[in-house]
């Protein structure tokens, strides 16, 4: 008997202690049933009354019962509660008019915006997708300059062959136009790859 007497005299005193050292809170709000956290915790729904909770510092957050609407931004709160304290807060939730509405068309149109400025605080400007033509054509240029490089490099290499069967003059006139033309879109075929490699980075 003194056994148990003595065990419930220490639960006692732990409750005591902890009763001691906790606070309650009471929220309510505009709107049923929105939603309370307490440090990202969720504490339950307004109206709470007298909800439990550890002393020190804390981030209240009420959010709309629908936490993804973006109509109702949440309210959020840094508090301070002491040892018994019993701390009260009445909510009003914010209502937007309008919520910001992105539409990306397609990939060459511009992002077009509405009504982004009935939200205070948020502001963005409206950009257009760079445009992919100029990527279009430096690929084309690099690929085809390249290929009329090679075609004349091995036009002149086969001249040259006859050449040295032949020792013909005009044959080796043949091999040093051929390879001036290869040497000229070879040159062609680097710039596209410059400018190419420039579109890429800047975009």
């Amino acid at each position: 008997m003194k056994i148990l007497l003595c065990t419930l005299y220490v639960v006692l005193c732990v409750c005591l202690v902890d009763a001691q050292d906790r606070a309650t809170i009471s929220v309510r709000s505009d709107l049923d049933s929105a939603k309370v956290f307490m440090d990202s915790m969720f504490i339950g729904t307004t109206p709470l009354e007298s909800a439990s909770i550890d002393t020190g510092k804390h981030i209240l957050r009420v959010v709309h019962a629908n936490e993804r609407n973006w109509y109702h931004p949440p309210v959020i709160e840094t508090i301070r509660v002491a040892a018994g304290e019993h701390i009260e807060r009445t909510v009003t939730i914010p209502s937007y008019e309008y919520a910001p509405h992105i539409i990306s068309a397609s990939w060459k149109e511009a992002i077009e915006h509405d009504s982004l400025s009935a939200i205070p605080g948020l502001a963005l400007e409206g950009k257009t997708v760079p445009s992919a033509t100029p990527l279009y054509l430096t690929t084309a240029g690099a690929v085809v300059s390249g290929a009329v490089a090679v075609y004349f490099k091995l036009q002149a290499d086969e001249y040259y062959q006859d050449y040295q069967n032949t020792g013909d003059e005009a044959v080796l006139d043949k091999v040093k136009t051929n390879d001036t033309i290869s040497g000229i879109a070879l040159g062609v075929c680097e710039l596209n790859l410059v400018a190419l490699t420039y579109l890429l980075l800047s975009r």
